[in-house]
């Protein structure tokens, strides 16, 4: 059986596989959430990524990768820091 260079995930003529299509309708899904919730940097990047995808997924997994990992940054440093006017150290003495 010859082989035609093609990679598993390619499906019909376009050379671009489902996993490509799956992950490019997801990134366009989180673009247009984030859009109507007013985050249109976010949304821009969403966007750029699934303009790249079919062409380097590598890219486009790095792009939501970095989004991925600035979100847990925020939620670590949120659950760190003490609500305003709190300090924690605070002991009603009666």
């Amino acid at each position: 059986m010859a082989d035609t260079g093609s990679s598993p995930d390619t499906n019909g003529s376009s050379g671009v596989g489902a996993l490509t299509r799956l992950n490019v309708l997801s990134l366009l899904t989180q673009a247009g959430y984030n859009l109507k919730e007013g985050n249109t940097e976010r949304a821009m990047l969403l966007f750029g990524a699934a303009a790249l995808a079919p062409h380097s997924s590598k890219l486009s997994y790095a792009i939501q990768g970095g989004l991925t990992a600035k979100d847990v940054l925020d939620k670590l440093t949120e659950a760190s820091e003490p609500p305003s006017g709190e300090t924690g150290t605070d002991i009603p003495i009666e």
